[in-house]
C-alpha cells in the first residue's frame, strides 16, 4: 500500500506568498518607543532646580518611558509633589505622558508632546480634584546642555499667552 499525496500546486503557492508576505510586514521594523523617545535623552541625569523644587527624569523599563519626579525642598526636607511617565502610546503612535500631583491645585496633567529642534512641546490638559479642566501648550526650550527654559501657554482670542515662564538649571 502506497501513500500518495497529491499537492495542489496552485494553492500551495499561494499559501506561500501569503506566509512570506506576512513574515516581511510584521517583521518590518518601526519606529521604536526608543527611537521616539530619544529626544527626551538631554533630560535624564542629575537635578533640574528651579527655586525651592526640583525635577527629576530617568528612563524606565527598558528605554520604554520616562519617568519625571518633581520635589519641593523645605525644613523637612524633599516632598515628592508630582511624577508620572511619558511614553509612546501602542494605538496612536504619539508620545503621551500622564502625571498626578498633590499639594497642587491641579491633581493630574495628561500630555501630548511632541519634539521641535530644541523644544519639547506638549498640548496639556490639567485637571483639578473636581475634574475641572483647562487647556495649555507647555514649551520646555533647550538653553544648553545644563539649563532649560519652561513656559506654560495658552490660547486666547488674542493669540497665545504665556501665563509662566521658569528657568531650571541641571546641578
Amino acid at each position: 500500500m502506497s501513500l500518495c499525496y497529491h499537492i495542489n500546486i496552485p494553492l500551495f503557492l499561494l499559501l506561500s506568498f501569503l506566509l512570506f508576505f506576512c513574515c516581511k510586514v510584521f517583521s518590518q521594523p518601526r519606529e521604536t518607543e526608543t527611537k521616539k523617545l530619544e529626544n527626551f535623552e538631554k533630560l535624564i541625569g542629575g537635578k533640574w532646580y528651579n527655586g525651592n523644587t526640583y525635577q527629576i527624569y530617568e528612563w524606565g523599563l527598558d528605554n520604554k518611558s520616562v519617568k519625571g519626579k518633581s520635589y519641593k525642598v523645605n525644613e523637612e526636607g524633599d516632598l515628592l509633589i508630582s511624577e508620572g511617565m511619558w511614553f509612546l502610546h501602542p494605538g496612536d503612535q504619539q508620545v503621551k505622558g500622564y502625571f498626578f500631583a498633590v499639594n497642587m491645585p491641579v491633581t493630574f496633567f495628561d500630555y501630548t508632546t511632541r519634539f521641535e529642534e530644541n523644544k519639547i512641546v506638549s498640548d496639556l490638559s490639567a485637571y483639578t480634584k473636581n475634574g475641572a479642566m483647562q487647556n495649555y501648550i507647555e514649551v520646555l526650550e533647550f538653553v544648553d546642555e545644563n539649563k532649560y527654559l519652561l513656559s506654560l501657554n495658552q490660547d486666547s482670542d488674542k493669540g497665545l499667552v504665556t501665563l509662566m515662564q521658569s528657568e531650571f538649571v541641571r546641578k
